[in-house]
């Protein structure tokens, strides 16, 4: 039997907020009959609050950057509450099982070494993933992360050329 879009939608128990384009509504349906699929792939993917696309995810990323550079905004603090980087309103890394593991890669490499992205991310079907077999995290969000603990002081990122991110050009990060 053939159904509507209104059917599906009630049948997955999807509430549309605000007006929803007809996109955003078969991003939602393709969303709910996916999830237990991707639940299976990525376990412990973060559950974002808001719509994360392919279109939008750069634009969240970079929200998500100037949240942890000073500048809150509601996108970026969704993006930081569903990495699990806030304590109420505050940044804070420590909670956070996908922050932690980066820095337990990081504290493994002992003093002095440098982690190489080859060793944060592994390729499948030419993305990079970040722990696929629990987090599966696109490197977009380990950029969130790694800004999050240069703002803890627990991270500085070396770039080529010598040029350093740390506690106190972090600012720069977003630009």
């Amino acid at each position: 039997k053939q159904k509507t879009v209104n059917e599906w939608q009630a049948e997955k128990q999807i509430k549309r907020s605000g007006a929803c384009n007809f996109r955003d509504t078969v991003n939602l349906l393709a969303s709910a009959f996916f999830e237990g699929c991707f639940t299976d792939l990525a376990p412990e993917y973060p559950k974002f609050t808001t719509l994360i696309t392919r279109e939008n995810r750069g634009q969240s990323v970079i929200e998500a950057l100037r949240c942890v550079a000073g500048t809150k905004t509601r996108q970026g603090m969704a993006i930081l509450d569903a990495l699990e980087l806030l304590d109420g309103e505050k940044i804070s890394p420590a909670k956070s099982k996908y922050a932690r593991a980066l820095k337990e890669m990081r504290q493994q490499k002992g003093k002095g070494k440098v982690l190489n992205r080859s060793e944060i991310f592994t390729r499948i079907n030419d993305l990079d993933y970040f722990q696929p077999e629990t987090f599966r995290l696109e490197a977009c969000w380990v950029v969130v992360l790694a800004a999050a603990l240069i703002y803890s002081g627990d991270l500085v990122i070396a770039l080529h050329g010598g040029q350093k991110i740390d506690v106190v050009n972090l600012a720069q990060l977003p630009a």
